[in-house]
């Protein structure tokens, strides 16, 4: 299945230096447009608080994991596995999605 587990901590390294790098460069040029410059401004703009950033981060750093648990289960231990997995991503969101909005219309219809 999973065959490499092993993870260059560099490509976050690279992403984060990117990100900085442009969000510090827009905030530059805002000012240079005539945005009020704060140093508090500036200093947010080091922190890389990006949705995209943190994904990534998270996306690359747990499938190791993930293949590391799923080379030691058995087959039969690894389908049922699976199947919860479906049944917690796949069905139960679809079920409840459906109920609340059937909800929400009935309340929202009665007024």
């Amino acid at each position: 299945m999973v065959k490499s587990e092993r993870r260059s901590l560099w490509k976050i390294i690279e992403l984060v230096t990117q990100v900085i790098i442009f969000q510090v460069a827009i905030y530059l040029l805002g000012v240079i447009l005539g945005n009020e410059f704060s140093v508090i401004g500036l200093v947010g703009r080091f922190l890389p608080i990006n949705y995209f950033v943190i994904l990534y981060a998270v996306v690359f750093v747990v499938p190791p994991f993930i293949g590391f648990v799923m080379n030691r289960l058995t087959k039969k231990t690894l389908k049922i596995m699976m199947a919860l997995l479906v049944l917690l991503f796949s069905l139960l969101p679809t079920i409840f999605f459906s109920v609340f909005y059937g909800l929400v219309y009935l309340i929202s219809a009665s007024d």
